[in-house]
């Protein structure tokens, strides 16, 4: 009986978080969303997901979320050491099963399943992959698109930019 009521309180703490922040709302409805569930979220795919919705929150803000999330039970955040991003893992809860339980979608405290397949994400992964088109305006009438990885390094922002300096045409009377 005591366990219920733990997991009940459990349950109302993060509906609470989830209607009164607007990050922890966010994060959770992207939780929600995904179809394949990893035995942990990292902060950085998190914030990438939810710039890919057009959302921009701080890297702060998704660790306060997480910490909440430890808080309430679901899991353990571990700060990134050695090389290792910042991450939440998860315990017995899927990832999609927590997000809808905020959502009000979910009531059962169930092991972890796959979510329906009519998510938007396959996973963490996907989100990193991803490509995103940028429009840049050269000049009046000129535009061109690159369509990058979400997480390119600066090594291959460099890289990228001396190739753009080798397509430079000389102008009249001067240098590239």
């Amino acid at each position: 009986m005591i366990k219920r009521s733990w997991r009940l309180a459990q349950t109302e703490d993060l509906k609470t978080l989830y209607i009164a922040d607007e990050t922890a709302r966010a994060v959770l409805d992207q939780f929600a969303a995904f179809r394949r569930n990893p035995k942990a979220s990292t902060v950085d795919a998190t914030v990438i997901g939810l710039t890919r919705l057009g959302q921009r929150y701080e890297r702060a803000d998704v660790v306060q979320v997480f910490k909440k999330l430890e808080e309430f039970g679901f899991g353990h955040f571990v700060p990134g050491r050695k090389g290792r991003p910042s991450r939440f893992e998860w315990l017995d809860l899927s990832v999609s099963q927590v997000g809808r339980l905020a959502r009000g979608e979910e009531e059962g405290f169930d092991k972890a399943e796959p979510a329906a397949p009519d998510s938007a994400y396959e996973s963490e992964e996907e989100i990193l992959h991803e490509l995103v088109s940028h429009r840049i305006h050269l000049r009046p009438g000129v535009a061109a698109v690159l369509t990058l990885p979400f997480d390119i390094t600066p090594d291959e922002a460099y890289r990228l930019s001396e190739l753009v300096k080798l397509l430079a045409v000389p102008q009249k009377g001067g240098d590239v």
